[in-house]
């Protein structure tokens, strides 16, 4: 009975100080459990709020299996110790007056080595004898790493960012006030008195406000190697448990002063990849958008920022100016529908101070983050001569030491001034065609030859030697300077703009949305100005030559969310960067003159000549509207980009002169257009009827030759066809049948007979004539098609043309 009631206690004192430990209080009903004289003989401290706290003979009574399991594996340092000793240990680092860096770096390593690095420490089998070892081995780190936090592992590492934030805080207060130096890890007793420091307080409460700080400058050292790695690792563990548990990244979103603290650490080279990771994690769990003004000094840390670090804090840029709930509405399948969607988009106009907006207005407010993102991309523009497609590196690449020698040997540190250099270097021209690559290409076809001519048998010919990518290979002349004797300047400034745009490469979705992400909030017409000064376009327009539009692209990797999962790398950077040119076209009024940047020189003049003839798209000189056209007229009726390709025509169309409305008129989209919409009995992607009627009914509004065309392809039969088809999607054409309302309207009050403006035009008449006999019908099928438990976003537009037409 006695052992009965021992062993409940133990397990109602465990419980009990772990519900401490995620909720955070300091205070408990288990005193009169714990401050006996024999709980004090085993080893418990005089105040318990963690699991460190209590005897080690008890927590290893309560976990006995995995004290065996420690026994029989070999660790780092001799023989695996249970976590409990391990946060003990760190505990007791921290609250020593004498600091011990060398031995709070040593148990860091242990737990670096036993959460992170798996393959070091679990290769062997664990006794199982069968299955995949990398799956034992991952079920292995897994029990880890719930272990480890089950006994607060997570808290202890807190306070360790906490002691190393408070060193920094007392250098800020030197800058301040110039007391004397500490130089200890942690403050000892009496500086905690004279502070009103608590050793023992809830670690959560430490973090929720700022500090401030001055992050230690970089200095040589043994002290200072090991601070750095001291941070280093408790950083990479914490950002591997918030990716593992996501409830620890939940307990952590809401604290302020940890995510300024990690931001302020970005500032430094050392520091940068672990912090921003963490805060990656941390953000990503965030209900609202964490506002950027609160950290000191951000410009001056973005700008600190190279170009790798620029591109890899884009994933933490997305996560500040892009709306959160718009981004849980992405992760899930749900579609919002019926009042729901209407209390949506009713909050977000009655919101009048939005961290989103802020955050924009900050990044605007530095013109610099701004010129540097568009050169990452022009950087990144190069990579497409090595490869077409959207992974980021061969298989060869990834796994060569070259590349680990390369990204070893590139420094972090400021190389704005080395791109500037390189990118407008004379020898390399806009169009990202290098010569390098042909002689390479020479020199594999050569010793494709070669081999061939050496042997007639398959099989010896498949033991042959594989030849180096291109990316090797010149990743070879980089790193060993293997260069001929005539190679000259240019092959150089190619292969140093090869070597950038291969370290920039993973990053090209991450800066393609923070960009288009910009150009969508309310101060979009801002970014819209700037981005056009510092010519967006233009390198827009030398990466839409890169992809590849027409061809299907079969990923070299294991696809993206598991076993049929059809989402491809490439395919989510071209939509990407539809979206982003969508985004800059799009304005809420008309006056928007950027959009003609679209148009090269040459379709500018033909836009001009008020002619009505054919453009042909084949010209030499095409704009980026043209080559959108072109490539939207070519793509296949399954094609996942029709909807994009025709969104970017839309936007350009959208409050457009007349002008500009006959010049999209005038090409070969209008026919397409039409034949695709008669063909309505033949299979259709989802949206592509939608994009159809949206877009005839954008460069047909208001504008009667752009009508005279559209009914010039259309003989009587076509037309009633045609209409047949409006009537049968109504939710598709209703945008469309809006057009022709309006239009019927504006021709009706100008001086000039019939509706559309031409009384002896029998062709015009039609759609008059249609419009006066189904009027009514059309009213009743608009208001009922959509009842109120099915308007999403996507059929709204019907009530909308409902209301135009009563």
């Amino acid at each position: 009975m006695g052992r009965k009631t021992r062993a409940t206690r133990s397990a109602r004192v465990f419980g009990t100080l772990s519900h401490m430990q995620v909720t955070g209080s300091t205070t408990s009903s288990i005193g009169q459990d714990t401050q006996s004289s024999q709980w004090k003989r085993l080893g418990a401290r005089s105040r318990l709020q963690t699991v460190a706290d209590l005897p080690p003979r008890f927590v290893s009574a309560l976990d006995a299996d995995e004290a065996r399991e420690y026994e029989r594996h070999a660790a780092f340092h001799g023989r695996k110790a249970s976590f409990v000793v391990l946060i003990r240990d760190v505990y007791d680092l921290l609250a020593s007056v004498t600091q011990d860096r060398r031995k709070l770096r040593l148990v860091l390593q242990e737990l670096v080595q036993r959460l992170l690095d798996p393959n070091g420490v679990h290769a062997q089998d664990d006794g199982a004898g069968s299955g995949d070892p990398e799956e034992a081995v991952g079920s292995f780190v897994a029990a880890e790493r719930e272990t480890f936090l089950r006994v607060g592992g997570d808290e202890c590492l807190l306070r360790v960012l906490h002691a190393l934030r408070q060193e920094d805080q007392m250098l800020h207060a030197a800058a301040e006030k110039q007391p004397p130096l500490w130089s200890t890890l942690v403050l000892d007793g009496e500086r905690r008195q004279k502070h009103g420091v608590s050793p023992r307080s809830d670690v959560r409460a430490l973090w929720e406000t700022p500090m401030p700080v001055i992050i230690s400058p970089s200095k040589t050292g043994s002290d200072a190697s090991l601070r750095k790695h001291i941070l280093n690792d408790t950083m990479a563990i914490l950002r591997e448990l918030c990716y593992f548990s996501v409830n620890l990244a939940i307990q952590l979103c809401d604290k302020d002063g940890l995510i300024v603290y990690l931001f302020q650490l970005m500032g430094d080279v050392r520091f940068f990849d672990n912090a921003s990771g963490l805060v990656e994690e941390i953000l990503a769990v965030r209900e609202e958008s964490f506002d950027l003004s609160r950290i000191p000094n951000f410009h001056s840390i973005m700008h600190a920022l190279s170009s790798r670090q620029l591109a890899f804090f884009c994933r933490v840029l997305a996560l500040v100016v892009f709306e959160p709930e718009d981004r849980r509405l992405l992760e899930t399948a749900k579609v919002i529908k019926s009042l729901e969607l209407l209390k949506l988009r009713r909050n977000r106009m009655m919101r009048a101070d939005n961290i989103v907006d802020r955050n924009h207005a900050l990044i605007f407010n530095s013109p610099l983050i701004l010129q540097r993102l568009l050169r990452v991309l022009q950087v990144q523009n190069f990579y497409f001569a090595l490869n077409p497609v959207y992974e980021p590196f061969s298989s060869e690449l990834a796994t060569s030491a070259e590349f680990a020698t390369l990204l070893y040997q590139t420094s972090d540190r400021s190389d704005w001034d080395t791109i500037d250099r390189l990118v407008t270097h004379p020898a390399l021209g806009t169009s990202g065609d290098l010569t390098i690559l042909h002689r390479h290409h020479q020199a594999r076809a050569a010793q494709a030859a070669t081999s061939t001519e050496g042997t007639t048998d398959p099989s010896s010919s498949s033991h042959s030697q594989r030849p180096f990518s291109v990316e090797t290979a010149i990743l070879r002349d980089l790193i060993f300077r293997n260069r001929s004797p005539d190679q000259r300047a240019r092959e150089d400034a190619e292969a140093q703009v090869i070597m950038k745009s291969i370290v920039l490469a993973p990053y090209r979705v991450e800066v393609l949305f923070v960009l288009c992400t910009l150009l969508n909030g309310k101060r979009k017409v801002d970014f819209q100005e700037r981005l056009a000064e510092m010519g967006l376009i233009k390198t827009l327009n030398t990466m839409f030559d890169k992809f590849q539009w027409t061809s299907t692209v079969v990923p070299a990797h294991e696809p993206l969310h598991g076993p049929g999962c059809d989402c491809s790398l490439d395919a989510s950077l071209k939509i990407q960067f539809l979206r982003l040119i969508h985004n800059f076209c799009d304005r809420d009024y008309s006056d928007n003159n950027n959009k003609l940047l679209l148009l090269s020189e040459h379709e500018v003049q033909l836009m001009n000549d008020g002619r009505t003839t054919p453009i042909n798209l084949e010209h030499p000189d095409k704009g980026l509207l043209c080559k959108i056209i072109h490539a939207l007229i070519e793509q296949p009726v399954d094609s996942i980009y029709r909807f994009w390709l025709a969104s970017c025509v839309e936007a350009f169309l959208r409050r457009a002169a007349p002008s500009e409305q006959l010049f999209v008129a005038r090409t070969p989209l209008l026919q397409a257009l039409i034949t695709e919409i008669l063909s309505g009995g033949a299979y259709r992607s989802q949206g592509s009827f939608q994009s159809a009627f949206d877009l005839l009914g954008e460069m047909t509004k208001g504008n009667w030759q752009t009508l005279q065309l559209f009914h010039g392809q259309l003989s009587n039969t076509q037309f009633t066809a045609f209409m047949e088809v409006v009537i049968l999607n109504l939710v598709d054409s209703n945008v469309f049948i809006r057009s022709m309302l309006l239009s019927s309207e504006k021709f009706a009050k100008e001086p000039m007979a019939g509706t559309f403006g031409l009384a002896d035009d029998y062709e015009m008449d039609r759609m008059s004539e249609f419009l006066t006999v189904n009027l009514v019908r059309l009213l009743r099928d608009l208001m009922t098609i959509v009842t109120m438990e099915d308007v999403n976003h996507e059929n709204i537009c019907c009530l909308n043309t409902a209301i135009v037409i009563l």
